[in-house]
């Protein structure tokens, strides 16, 4: 339906933009943020799992606990791809509220939450396993810092090709 001047129920044609998508935020904003993402995150969903899984086969808190540490056990491995994950959407949080120094702020976070999680685990693994998984840590929220960034790129690109247009 074309609008025209004279017809006052007609939708506005003017083209209207996000003013504010391309800001960026507060840098510790965008740090604390993804870090209370990939701990909390870790955490909340850590748990249910891990009830679940002594509920299911019918063991002891004291039993269940010390599965969930063990390397080799199947309880472990999903709880690590569980963290694993939320360590790079806690990535991908900090990059896309900073909108600036995504991969900078990535590894910063990426450092303080691999170090944490070596010392709170120092007193379950050997050092080479804590610092594997450290290590991962600091990968996979540089990963999500990436993903942050790229979109963050791709959005102010089109945001540009819209003021040009």
């Amino acid at each position: 339906m074309e609008s025209s001047p004279h017809n006052p129920f007609a939708p506005p044609q003017a083209k209207v933009t996000d003013a504010g998508a391309s800001v960026p935020g507060s840098r510790i904003k965008a740090l604390v943020l993804g870090g209370l993402v990939d701990v909390g995150g870790t955490t909340l969903v850590g748990i249910p799992v891990v009830i679940a899984d002594g509920s299911l086969s019918g063991m002891s808190r004291a039993q269940v606990a010390a599965e969930a540490l063990q390397t080799s056990t199947p309880i472990f491995w999903l709880l690590t791809v569980l963290g694993l994950f939320f360590s790079t959407l806690g990535g991908y949080v900090c990059a896309r509220i900073a909108k600036r120094d995504e991969l900078r702020l990535g590894l910063l976070q990426g450092s303080v939450l691999a170090l944490f999680g070596f010392l709170v685990g120092s007193a379950t693994h050997s050092v080479v396993v804590n610092l594997m998984f450290a290590l991962m840590t600091l990968a996979f929220v540089v990963l999500g810092a990436r993903i942050g960034h790229d979109r963050n790129l791709r959005r102010a690109l089109g945001e540009q090709k819209e003021l040009t247009h």
